[in-house]
């Protein structure tokens, strides 16, 4: 969703946002896993710069533990290497 090029080094940050109002499933946590490490791999063969990935999730007070402990539970099974930060709409305000 968004790209952060660094003019300090070799790093950018591609950051994938989501809003979720409800506790995503396994399913769809493989997938968006799978879409980051296809695009940060595309990006740094494209533009031969290192890439950083970070998936924003932005939901309600009621489920942020929750989307946090699925998040815990599927990085146990397999490897997760975007950086993950949950946040209720309130930390935005």
């Amino acid at each position: 969703d968004v790209l952060a090029v660094s003019k300090i080094d070799k790093i950018d940050y591609l950051f994938e946002i989501k809003y979720w109002t409800s506790v995503p499933s396994t399913v769809l946590l493989h997938r968006v896993v799978i879409r980051m490490n296809e695009m940060r791999t595309s990006y740094e063969s494209q533009f031969k710069r290192n890439c950083k990935c970070i998936l924003m999730i932005v939901t309600v007070d009621q489920i942020k533990e929750s989307i946090k402990e699925q998040f815990d539970r599927y990085a146990l099974k397999t490897p997760v290497s975007a950086d993950i930060q949950i946040y209720t709409e309130k930390d935005l305000i």
